[in-house]
């Protein structure tokens, strides 16, 4: 499957980018969103059979804020409640940056 680019989306003043990935477990296939904020380089390993040993090489990820588990090209769900997910996703998100800050009210 080709890698689909990512879309934009603007909710609360913020700029998310997302990509739906299709997967299938043992229970059925099902679909997940993707909502990204930039890219992060992580360190990734392959092994080289001609050397018999690790390589180690950086790659540059989409760096994954949140992931809500519906597909966001399905024409039975509303704008509305997209909407109202997302927005409830980022008050999690100030919550736990909150949290981090130790402000517990």
């Amino acid at each position: 499957m080709k890698d689909e680019k990512m879309k934009e989306v603007t909710v609360s003043g913020l700029t998310f980018q997302y990509k739906v990935k299709y997967e299938s477990s043992e229970f059925g296939d099902y679909a997940k969103t993707l909502f990204c904020d930039g890219t992060k380089m992580v360190k990734r390993c392959r092994f080289n059979w001609k050397k018999f040993s690790f390589e180690y090489y950086m790659k540059e990820v989409p760096n994954v804020v949140f992931v809500i588990y519906e597909d966001a090209n399905s024409k039975y769900i509303t704008k509305e409640w997209w909407r109202k997910e997302i927005e409830k996703q980022i008050s999690l998100l100030n919550r736990s940056y909150e949290l981090e800050n130790n402000q517990l009210i």
